[in-house]
């Protein structure tokens, strides 16, 4: 069976009985790297977990109310939506 890690990452997969290993040559990541901008959006996408309901609900309605379809979003059209409802929310609260 071929590996289900298709690039030389150094992660032992589930066919590979070597241990894991960490390359020596890895170089570090910048501030602006897409694995730190990704890292950036799915974790704002990922406080929404600890969100009260209605807070889900003005999200979900914000969302919908931008006309894209939900598969079609971007992580810039959701963070968006989630720094708006956070705003609404504070003001709300204030």
């Amino acid at each position: 069976m071929p590996s289900a890690t298709p690039f030389d990452s150094g992660v032992a997969d589930s066919d590979n009985t070597k241990e894991s290993i960490m390359r020596n040559d890895t170089q570090a990541t910048s501030g602006s790297s897409p694995a730190r901008q990704i890292a950036f959006y799915f974790g704002a996408i990922a406080d929404t977990t600890d969100w009260e309901h209605a807070d889900w609900q003005a999200l979900s309605i914000r969302l919908q109310a931008s006309g894209t379809p939900i598969s079609d979003l971007t992580l810039h059209q959701v963070h968006a939506a989630i720094t708006d409802t956070v705003r609404a929310a504070r003001k709300a609260g204030a």
